[in-house]
This record gives structure tokens, C-alpha cells and sequence, in this order.
């Protein structure tokens, strides 16, 4: 087992641990194949709520006709990651939703 871990920001913010298997693979090739990418909200123009999308629910609880929005598609995006020693992760788990990184520190590479 590797002395080493891939961390990365998860979607809601927090820190995400991967351990690598003894699988043959590099840490580097783990992590390109195992961190997630990141979905990222693309802007193409604005749309204009109309009271069909109101009666079809398609917009959240008191939202007005007339209202602007965002239209636009997700991509897939590049996350950074970072492979760092096992001992740099906390033992204690019991608050591990409190883990952060900033992600400015997570210039090692960037998962596909």
C-alpha cells in the first residue's frame, strides 16, 4: 500500500481522500482515472420565465413571468488535484467534513 494520498475539492466544497490500490498504475494515472471531473456551468445568453415554465414547474417556488435567467449547458472540466504523503492527512476522522484545502494548492495536476 502507498505512503502517499490524492486529495481534491469534491462538488459541495470538502475534501476528498483517495487512497490508492497497489494496482500497477502510477499515482498519477490513479488519479487521472479516479478524481472526478468538476462540472462547470457554461453561460450561452439569458432566457425570459414564462408562465408555461411556471404551470410545468421548471422553476423554483416564486419565481415571477418575466424573470431573466441563466441559459447554458455543464461541461466537463479539468479538477486539480494534489498527491500528498499519508502523514499530512488527519488521524482523526471524527470531524472530517471540517477538512479544507485551498484549492490554489492543488497545482499538481488535473484530472480529465
Amino acid at each position: 500500500m502507498s505512503d502517499q494520498r490524492i486529495i481534491f475539492m469534491n462538488d459541495d466544497g470538502r475534501l476528498s481522500v483517495l487512497i490508492p490500490a497497489n494496482c500497477g498504475l502510477s499515482l498519477e494515472e490513479i488519479a487521472e482515472k479516479d478524481v472526478p471531473p468538476r462540472q462547470v456551468f457554461v453561460k450561452t445568453g439569458e432566457g425570459v420565465v414564462t408562465q408555461e415554465d411556471i404551470d410545468g414547474g421548471l422553476v423554483e417556488e416564486g419565481v415571477t413571468v418575466g424573470s431573466t435567467y441563466d441559459k447554458g449547458h455543464f461541461e466537463a472540466r479539468p479538477r486539480p488535484y494534489r498527491i500528498v504523503e499519508a502523514s499530512e492527512i488527519p488521524v482523526d476522522r471524527s470531524a472530517r467534513n471540517l477538512w479544507f484545502v485551498d484549492e490554489a494548492d492543488l497545482i499538481e495536476g488535473a484530472s480529465k
